[in-house]
């Protein structure tokens, strides 16, 4: 049941990645625009962490903890592994 919820999880934020990516997303406290991107598939939950937490580098890059999806991120790869989602700033 878990791994249903870790893979629904992982189809809908590759859902919405791929409608927003296309446009970014405003961020108007900021007014800043960041656009969504995934890195991944890592073999070891340790190890995507650690590319998350180096990539974390806020206001410029936000990154989220990282999931597991066995059938990879739809819009960007479909393997099976550790994912994770960031924000960028295009501007």
């Amino acid at each position: 049941m878990a791994e249903h919820r870790v893979r629904l999880a992982a189809l809908t934020m590759g859902v919405v990645s791929m409608l927003v990516a296309s446009g970014g997303v405003a961020d108007a406290s900021a007014g800043r625009t960041y656009r969504v991107a995934y890195q991944g598939p890592f073999s070891a939950d340790t190890t995507c962490n650690a590319y998350s937490a180096a990539l974390n580098d806020p206001p410029d890059v936000y990154s989220s903890p990282c999931f597991y999806s066995e059938s990879g991120v739809p819009g960007y790869k479909l393997l099976p592994g550790w994912y994770f989602r960031y924000q960028y700033s295009i501007d």
